[in-house]
């Protein structure tokens, strides 16, 4: 009846080309959400001179906010951020935004 028959090993490998090419696509997504974020944050620590938390944080024990921050006499927990910390936030998430631009797109 001239019926055509899909051999099993091209449908598979056309599966995996398009599931390959969504995977790119998302990793692409991802890895230039996280540089815009790295890029945007160093921008601002730029700016900030102190960051002051809310006592909610503040009281809380957290092992990394203990490390990073001091208690001022407010007895709020704050935070000077150093000069080179914004420089390289602003470095590694140009640098990551190019990559992800520079990730090869599948024809």
């Amino acid at each position: 009846m001239g019926a055509t028959s899909v051999c099993p090993g091209e449908f598979a490998r056309d599966l995996f080309d398009d599931a390959l090419d969504v995977y790119v696509a998302m990793i692409r997504s991802a890895f230039l959400t996280v540089g815009l974020y790295l890029l945007l944050s160093g921008v601002v620590l730029c700016v900030v001179e102190e960051v002051v938390f809310n006592a909610k944080i503040s009281e809380t024990p957290a092992p990394v906010v203990e490390l990073l921050t001091r208690v001022a006499d407010s007895g709020l927990r704050t935070f000077h951020p150093p000069e080179w910390m914004a420089f390289t936030f602003v470095g590694v998430g140009a640098v990551t935004m190019m990559y992800a631009i520079a990730l090869p797109r599948r024809a």
